[in-house]
C-alpha cells in the first residue's frame, strides 16, 4: 500500500518539473555576395521616330541637278558657308549663248551706226526699209540691249 501512496505522490512531483527542453534547430547555410556592377552594359533598344526640333526649307534661284552636298546631316554650318553646288553644265551652255548673241547684238550695231541704208527682215520673211527715225530706234533697242546684257 504503500507503494500506492506513493504513486501518486511521484505523478505529482513530476507535473512540477520543468518540461524536457526542445531539440535545436539545425543551422541553415546562407549564401553571401557582394553586390558590383554588371560587367556588360545593359543594351536597350526603342522603337520610335526621331523628328528635328528646327528644320530649314533650302531652295536655288535657279532650277538644276545637284551636283555637290559636302554637308553632313546636323552639322552647323557658319553663316555665308557653301551648303550645296549645282552642276554647272546648263550654265555654261547658257552663257555661251548669250555671249553669242551679245557679239551679234554688237555685230549688228556696227552694221546699223555705219549703214545709212537699213532693211528690216521680219520673220515671215517680208522686208522693210526703215527710215532714219526707224534706224536711229533700232539702234537705241541694240545698244539697250547690250546694255542689259554687260
Amino acid at each position: 500500500m504503500r507503494s500506492l501512496l506513493l504513486l501518486p505522490l511521484a505523478a505529482a512531483i513530476a507535473a512540477c518539473s520543468a518540461p524536457p527542453p526542445e531539440p535545436e534547430a539545425p543551422v541553415r547555410a546562407a549564401r553571401i555576395e557582394i553586390v558590383r556592377p554588371a560587367e556588360s552594359a545593359a543594351v536597350r533598344e526603342f522603337v520610335g521616330r526621331v523628328e528635328a526640333r528646327l528644320t530649314t526649307d533650302l531652295a536655288f534661284q535657279v532650277g538644276g541637278r545637284l551636283g555637290d552636298f559636302p554637308v553632313s546631316e546636323g552639322e552647323i554650318l557658319p553663316e555665308g558657308a557653301l551648303v550645296a553646288r549645282l552642276e554647272g553644265q546648263d550654265f555654261q551652255r547658257a552663257l555661251r549663248e548669250s555671249q553669242v548673241q551679245l557679239q551679234q547684238a554688237r555685230q549688228n550695231l556696227a552694221e546699223l551706226t555705219q549703214s545709212t541704208r537699213i532693211i528690216l527682215r521680219e520673220e515671215d520673211g517680208t522686208e522693210q526699209l526703215l527710215d532714219e527715225e526707224g534706224r536711229q530706234r533700232t539702234i537705241e533697242e541694240t545698244e539697250a540691249f547690250i546694255e542689259e546684257w554687260c
